[in-house]
């Protein structure tokens, strides 16, 4: 079989750029448009190839106008052929179910593959399927080392809105959100078995207590993690500078004051802070992400350097959008 002219122009670019090719499927969601946000100001990639089932055949910036100067083409449907043959690596934004069998497609054409979708972080496939049918672990885990956690962890996270999808949903709408605060998933929220996954691996096979709330915000997620610790107070501030002073994006505020949204909106960064309740023998520890900054796009940025050979923090220092 022929190959078509596009592809054969695609590899002609791959082949005279002195950037790495990168694709992005899922690109007009709104982690797939922040991944382009954040890549558009990238020095060590091209933008080589989008993806939207929605609105293929479209430029991106019909769809999102902001992005004209910036990011420049036409999504296209995710076909394989095309996608191995534009890009190196590729970031996939698609949802669960429907990343799975494109990922394993490219990973055996031989492409490297980041995906943020839920298809591989759960190991047990019945635990899959119970949950999926088909970030609040930066707080936990030098406690889930330290073997401090007593018993079952309570997570009490507020999210904003765009943690749902763009997906045109009733309860999302403007007039449901605003003036409005409410759980959500009580119960059964499918990141619980995640965070008891990697809880396990860290050494501690504690349970989890996981309720999100929704907060008429666009985006961030703040939680707030009741940990009732063995063996009296620990030492939280040595046990949080051991797991993260190293890390460019991990903002310790131990004791002093609380972290909030505004700080991390449009960042990879995480803040933490925490306190040690007396009376209760626990420990309260409180994070402030960007669902689609730490939480999505920001975290696959971070991981594209690494995989790159390049500094963790490149095309991600910019400060937060604090208004």
């Amino acid at each position: 079989m022929k190959r078509s002219h596009s592809v054969r122009a695609m590899e002609a670019s791959r082949a005279t750029s002195t950037r790495v090719p990168v694709a992005v499927l899922g690109a007009t969601g709104y982690t797939g448009v922040e991944l382009l946000r954040l890549l558009a100001r990238h020095p060590g990639v091209e933008l080589a190839f989008l993806s939207s089932e929605q609105y293929r055949e479209r430029r991106v910036t019909e769809v999102y106008p902001f992005l004209r100067g910036a990011v420049e083409g036409t999504l296209c449907a995710p076909e394989p052929a095309a996608i191995a043959a534009a890009a190196d690596v590729v970031l996939s934004a698609l949802p669960h179910g429907a990343a799975a069998p494109l990922v394993v497609d490219l990973l055996r054409r031989g492409r490297r593959v980041i995906d943020l979708s839920a298809d591989f972080r759960l190991r047990d496939p019945g635990v899959y399927a119970r949950w999926y049918g088909v970030h609040a672990l930066l707080g936990l885990f030098p406690l889930a080392r330290a073997g401090v956690i007593r018993d079952a962890v309570i997570v009490d996270a507020k999210s904003g809105t765009t943690g749902a999808g763009r997906g045109a949903k009733v309860e999302q709408l403007f007039a449901e959100v605003n003036e409005n605060f409410r759980p959500y998933a009580v119960g059964g929220h499918r990141h619980r078995p995640e965070i008891e996954q990697e809880l396990r691996a860290a050494g501690t096979p504690a349970p989890v207590v996981f309720v999100p709330h929704l907060l008429p915000v666009s985006r961030g997620i703040l939680s707030t993690m009741y940990v009732r610790a063995t063996g009296g107070r620990p030492p939280l501030a040595e046990l949080f500078a051991e797991a993260y002073q190293k890390e460019p994006f991990v903002v310790l505020r131990g004791e002093g004051t609380p972290p909030e949204l505004r700080e991390v909106r449009g960042t990879n960064r995480c803040t933490i802070g925490w306190y040690w309740d007396a009376p209760g023998e626990q420990a309260v520890v409180m994070t402030a992400i960007d669902n689609l900054g730490k939480g999505a796009a920001g975290q696959a940025v971070q991981c594209l350097n690494l995989l790159l050979g390049l500094p963790e923090t490149t095309g991600l220092e910019a400060p937060a959008l604090a208004v």
